[in-house]
């Protein structure tokens, strides 16, 4: 890990360092404030997100270990080679069902965060960018996007 070598006085600008005019602070501040509160917005949406992606993984495994363990019992119960082979046939269906579901899951949960991140840096805009989406330059796409992916499903 690299170390800086810069000294820092006790304002924490590095030495030889001038504070930026006070007006200069006081117009950019607000901007600044703006965007670190959005920056954090963004983030506790994707750490929601990635909150429901792991309890999709935790439900997953332990249906998959139910399953499983229900499988083992059947393999140890009787030694009928075509039970057996049934069994065996039947858990891996069922696995490739679980496993289908699980990714529709993700891929949802990975959607509903994408949209939540957008709304929120939409209705954050700024007020030049306020009105429509299909409006604002490069944004008509996501505009589309939207509404797409807010309508409900039949």
């Amino acid at each position: 890990m690299k170390t800086s070598t810069r000294s820092r006085s006790a304002n924490g600008l590095a030495d030889g360092a001038s504070p930026a005019p006070p007006a200069l602070a006081a117009s950019v501040a607000p901007v600044l404030q703006a965007q670190l509160a959005m920056m954090n917005e963004l983030s506790c949406a994707l750490l929601e997100g990635a909150q429901h992606l792991r309890h999709l993984q935790m439900d997953a495994a332990h249906e998959a270990q139910i399953r499983h363990e229900a499988t083992q019992l059947k393999l140890q119960g009787d030694g009928d080679p075509g039970a057996m082979m049934s069994s065996a046939v039947n858990a891996a269906g069922d696995d490739l069902q679980a496993a289908w579901r699980y990714w529709m899951d993700v891929a949802q949960v990975c959607n509903q965060t994408q949209l939540a991140m957008v709304k929120k840096l939409v209705g954050n805009a700024a007020p030049p960018m306020a009105g429509p989406l299909s409006a604002m330059p490069g944004w008509a796409p996501m505009g589309d996007w939207i509404a797409a992916a807010t309508q409900p499903r039949a």
